[in-house]
């Protein structure tokens, strides 16, 4: 951590521990994969990339990711999160989905696959609306959130973490708010002894 000292004071930088206190705080609820019409369900994939008649399916997962510390919408402040879509296929192999805003064309993504009806393939948009908590899907690789042709494929569910994670989650934040504290103490000193030497020079 960066302290600056300047003549009868001193600043400290606290952005490093904001970010970890925004950081933290993001966690203590998740994002959750959810059927369109039954906010209960989980939301499935039907992999009918791999020729198996009837297609395996398999429940989703959302895994959050931070794009841009810096940059959050309508000015609100600590870091930017991008929703990725996976899957754990047969093998316990991690499936990506979207990342995002596409489904990517790269391994290990199915060349194809269902969601609701909908078959969807490497290049389609698969976007994560973080703004209206819906998963969309668009063949439009332009991708007009306006567009008719625009497919509501699963909705997102924000589900508070565990009772465990939470604690840990909430001393870890306590943890890191004890250290901005008792950097101001040390701060507080350092500029009380500062000044006497100022003093004491004239």
């Amino acid at each position: 951590m960066a302290v600056a000292v300047v003549l009868g004071g001193a600043s400290p930088d606290f952005t490093g521990i904001y970010k970890e206190v925004n950081r933290l705080s993001g966690l203590l609820s998740i994002p959750s994969p959810r059927e369109i019409n039954d906010p209960g369900a989980n939301l499935k994939v039907l992999d009918t990339s791999s020729g198996i008649n009837p297609p395996p399916e398999f429940e989703t997962y959302i895994r959050p990711v931070i794009t841009d510390p810096n940059n959050r919408p309508f000015g609100k402040r600590g870091p930017k999160f991008k929703f990725q879509l996976f899957y754990k296929n047969a093998n316990n192999e991690e499936v990506m989905l979207s990342d995002g805003d596409i489904v990517p064309s790269t391994a290990p993504t199915p060349a194809n696959f269902k969601i609701n009806g909908q078959t969807i393939s490497q290049g389609n948009v698969l976007k994560l609306d973080e703004m209206t908590g819906r998963i969309i899907f668009s063949t439009d690789a332009s991708f007009n959130p306006n567009s008719t042709s625009n497919r509501v494929v699963g909705i997102m569910k924000l589900d508070a973490v565990t009772g465990l994670d939470m604690a840990l989650i909430n001393d870890r934040i306590t943890q890191t708010t004890l250290v901005i504290e008792a950097l101001n103490k040390v701060l507080t000193v350092a500029n009380s002894n500062l000044d006497k030497a100022v003093e004491l020079r004239i």
